[in-house]
């Protein structure tokens, strides 16, 4: 059973990725999800770097559906987005292959100097792409950084990952993951 800690960061996960907030999931919000990315990127609709973001963003979509729309509507309840990634992250080569590729994918849109980390406002501009506040934002970087990095590496986010999705330790840094819950 999932604990009353990780449903609630599954909680906010999935208010984050429902930008029309109608309580369900569509693929029209992973659009909008890609259409804050080509914004805050400045991406232009058909270039290879957008095209490649929008493939990406779509796969995702794709790759949730296919393992959370249990009823076939096209449409993700809370209850189905909870089921789903707490099957996904007990299941240690899912986890690893699925979710810790998710942590690559955030540093890959949100690295803008190509250093291959995020900076406090690389991560904030990412986190405002999922609807995130910026002052929430940069919060959330400082509570991963805990150890008072100004930047965080592909490694970071894949520790902050696995806090995230199965800690259950209410202390835990990536707990912050997406800002406060």
């Amino acid at each position: 059973m999932l604990s009353e800690l990780r449903t609630r960061k599954f909680t906010t996960l999935f208010g984050c990725f429902d930008f029309d907030k109608n309580g369900v999931l569509e693929k029209a919000d992973y659009e909008q999800f890609a259409q804050n990315l080509a914004q805050a990127y400045d991406l232009v609709p058909g270039s290879d770097q957008h095209s490649a973001m929008y493939n990406e963003t779509m796969a995702l979509w794709t790759f949730v559906l296919q393992v959370a729309d249990q009823d076939g509507d096209q449409k993700i309840t809370p209850a189905e987005f909870i089921d789903a990634y707490a099957a996904l992250t007990n299941h240690e080569d899912t986890f690893q292959q699925l979710l810790m590729g998710y942590a690559e994918y955030v540093i890959r849109m949100g690295d803008r100097n190509g250093d291959g980390q995020l900076s406090e406002d690389e991560y904030a501009t990412i986190l405002w792409c999922y609807g995130i506040s910026d002052e929430n934002a940069r919060i959330a970087f400082h509570q991963l950084a805990n150890t008072g990095a100004t930047y965080l590496t592909t490694r970071a986010m894949e520790r902050a990952f696995a806090e995230f999705f199965r800690s259950d330790d209410p202390n835990a840094p990536g707990n912050w993951l997406v800002g406060p819950f």
